[in-house]
């Protein structure tokens, strides 16, 4: 029995003497270059990807093969399992054993490798100037892509200076900075317009119950730059700090007698606009020009009455028209009036002829709307 225990042992040790060194040492491939080992790879696969992927790396870039295949010796063996190379590490070493490679600082954006600098510090620098440049006081400042690095050997040819690498950013701009502020301002609350409807008023006329009052709140906006240039804005937030007070009009809804206006201007004629309102040789051209050849029929505005048809100094012929809701429209300059003072004339009615009578340089209508005496100027009128 002792025999047989004893045997039984020396079966197991064996055993677990062979599960060890089958855990702890592995068959490979020993890669060296001038009798100096480069790394160790358990397939030969593993090598002969990063040899390939090396010898495009210097093909690529210097339009030469590499003399990686002269260099290096492969020997198969049985090693530890602790000393198998990863792909970094052989990148590293078999790159170090061509010459013609050297390690650099590859700066990545979004994924695709764009400039290897010679030194880390460069590339350092070199992003700091762009935050920089786009910075704005009080905002923050980043870069869109993922921006990321990694320390490895590439051909000599492809790392940069700092100067080249500033070159190429500013020629390709591979790297966008996003700037974001938040601004905070105080805006005006337009007021709304209630209408109220009144049966002792014509339809047409309107008068101011209650005025309309602007509020006051306070808006935070989000304003994005993309390298430098405002891309959007948007109100994040909007506190009221004081209400609007709403404008209440009354507003007629009697039928109302011939001559009575509608509120609601149409153009004259269907002219060429050859002077606006506004400021003119020194003084208010207080309505609009429309030229026509003479004779071209001047329609009311609006309906209305009219009140005024004869001279007057520079207008000319004028003829002026009541419309009985404050509102009051001349033609002037015309050659001939089709109304006369006390006709009732509906929107659209022939009234007058185009002329160049009066202060005139040729033949066109010169019309103005007026609201209880004030000059309005018509473009922001007429439908």
């Amino acid at each position: 029995m002792k025999k047989l225990h004893s045997a039984v042992m020396m079966t197991l040790t064996a055993l677990i003497g062979i599960m060890l060194s089958q855990s702890l040492f592995v068959s490979g491939y020993e890669i060296t270059a001038e009798g100096k080992v480069l790394g160790f790879v358990e397939d030969s696969a593993d090598y002969e990807r990063v040899a390939n992927e090396i010898d495009t790396e210097i093909s690529d870039t210097y339009g030469i093969p590499s003399d990686i295949e002269q260099k290096l010796n492969i020997v198969q063996k049985t090693a530890s399992r602790n000393s198998l190379s990863t792909g970094a590490e052989l990148w590293e070493n078999i790159g170090s054993a061509t010459g013609m490679m050297s390690e650099a600082c590859v700066l990545s954006v979004s994924g695709e490798e764009v400039i290897a600098f010679a030194h880390y510090s460069d590339m350092i620098k070199l992003l700091g100037e762009l935050l920089g440049r786009y910075r704005i006081d009080d905002g923050r400042t980043e870069f869109v892509e993922v921006i990321e690095y990694e320390k490895k050997y590439v051909s000599r040819a492809r790392i940069c200076s700092y100067d080249e690498a500033a070159e190429y950013i500013s020629a390709h701009n591979p790297i966008t900075v996003k700037t974001t502020v938040i601004n905070e301002y105080q805006a005006a609350a337009g007021f709304e317009t209630v209408e109220r409807e009144d049966g002792t008023m014509y339809k047409g006329s309107k008068a101011v119950l209650q005025e309309g009052v602007p509020g006051e709140s306070l808006v935070t906006d989000e304003i994005c730059y993309i390298n430098g240039e405002e891309a959007s804005r948007k109100t994040i937030k909007e506190k009221v700090i004081t209400k609007p007070v709403p404008e209440i009009v009354s507003v007629g809804t009697l039928d109302a007698p011939p001559g009575f206006g509608t509120g609601s201007f149409s153009a004259p004629l269907d002219g060429t606009l050859t002077s606006g309102f506004g400021e003119r040789w020194g003084r208010l051209h207080g309505g609009i020009d429309l030229a026509a050849p003479t004779g071209t029929n001047i329609l009311a505005a609006d309906n209305g009455k009219v009140i005024f048809a004869e001279e007057c100094g520079s207008y000319g012929l004028l003829m002026k028209v009541d419309h009985g809701n404050g509102y009051v429209t001349y033609y002037a300059h015309c050659s001939g009036f089709i109304a006369r003072v006390g006709d009732c004339v509906s929107k659209g009615e022939a009234i007058a002829l185009v002329g160049s009578t009066g202060n005139s340089t040729g033949p066109h209508c010169h019309f103005e709307i007026r609201y209880d005496g004030e000059q309005l100027d018509p473009l922001d009128i007429l439908s």
